[in-house]
């Protein structure tokens, strides 16, 4: 493809905390593999080997794990003072009057960027938007295409009784220079909420392609699970960089989980649709379900974690305690017997 490249990458990753309390959005960890990774995975794929990641929030984080770059494919950065919104971000990052690629570096996606590069330059299109369907729209922007592709309307987060699509936005783009000169230089500046309607107002030539392909915004615990599972399962079309640990020997650890080979697990201990990190220790008689466990975290003896329930790195759930869904931060211990619910910042 001969076009240039910017990875979204400066993302915060506040709703998945205490995952990401201490790394970038695009750094958190799934299946050895910073998410990040399966991104320049796919652009590599796809015959990219060079890419511009935008970055904001704790930069330095993002430039020691990825350096030069990865997966075949050489790594520059654009580091933000203050934040400029995803179509700023970009408009400072870019370096050649050409088209741009723009791709999210804390989602997964199996997308086929030739295709839909091909999609856009047949249309001689100014920007296309990537566009995925989903059976529920609610939490997202849904987008109205005619027939040709070309985008008729958009519908930010609607409730149901304003539900007449199921086309949402990936957060992939193809950019023609006219295009980014729209974006003002010297502000924050936001693709989907000022960018593509402004261009929409404008009349410009405004597409969206529909990807067959894998996508997930690893946005929440649910979601980045999820992701997690389906990488497991053979569904995104990647392979994990690590399948971890598979069996225990009187318990039980399902397909979709991760258990990272450095974490310590009894042996009749039940984990189900969860992750696992290295240095964690789950004790004999736990039993943890829909679970994320950060680096050196440890589950007692009996403990229960159920659902939505998440350990920061070197918390700890105590002895026959039960996390009904409950977000214990970094460090935090909790008491034998325990019932946790909601978030624990600091411990007593």
């Amino acid at each position: 493809m001969a076009i240039q490249t910017v990875i979204m990458a400066g993302g915060e990753g506040v709703r998945l905390r205490p995952l990401t309390q201490s790394c970038p959005k695009p750094l958190a960890p799934m299946c050895g593999e910073e998410v990040m990774g399966y991104a320049l995975k796919l652009l590599r794929r796809h015959g990219i080997d060079q890419a511009h990641a935008t970055l904001w929030y704790r930069p330095q984080d993002v430039v020691r794990a990825f350096g030069t770059g990865r997966h075949g494919v050489e790594l520059s950065y654009s580091i933000e003072d203050t934040p400029l919104g995803t179509a700023g971000s970009v408009r400072k990052a870019v370096q050649k009057k050409e088209t741009t690629l723009v791709l999210s570096g804390d989602g997964l996606t199996g997308c086929d960027l030739t295709q839909a590069l091909h999609f856009h330059r047949a249309r001689g299109a100014m920007a296309t938007i990537v566009l995925t369907k989903v059976e529920i729209p609610l939490q997202y922007g849904v987008v109205v295409v005619y027939q040709s592709g070309r985008i008729r309307r958009f519908i930010e987060k609607p409730d149901w009784s304003r539900v007449i699509g199921s086309l949402v936005n990936t957060g992939i783009y193809l950019l023609e220079p006219e295009a980014l000169a729209l974006i003002p230089p010297d502000r924050p500046y936001d693709f989907g909420r000022e960018l593509f309607p402004q261009m929409l107002e404008m009349g410009l030539p405004l597409y969206g392609y529909v990807s067959q392909e894998y996508w997930c915004d690893v946005g929440d615990p649910a979601a980045f699970l999820r992701a997690q599972g389906d990488l497991l399962m053979g569904c995104t079309g990647f392979a994990p960089s690590d399948y971890g640990q598979r069996a225990l020997r009187d318990g039980f650890i399902s397909c979709d989980s991760y258990v990272s080979p450095q974490a310590r697990i009894a042996p009749d201990a039940v984990i189900e649709n969860s992750c696992i990190l290295p240095g964690v220790l789950v004790e004999s008689g736990a039993r943890i379900k829909g679970s994320i466990l950060c680096a050196g975290a440890r589950v007692g003896r009996g403990a229960v974690l159920t659902e939505g329930s998440v350990l920061g790195a070197g918390a700890q759930a105590g002895d026959f305690s039960n996390c009904e869904g409950g977000r214990i931060f970094a460090g935090v211990h909790t008491s034998a017997g325990e019932v946790i619910r909601g978030v624990i910042m600091q411990g007593d």
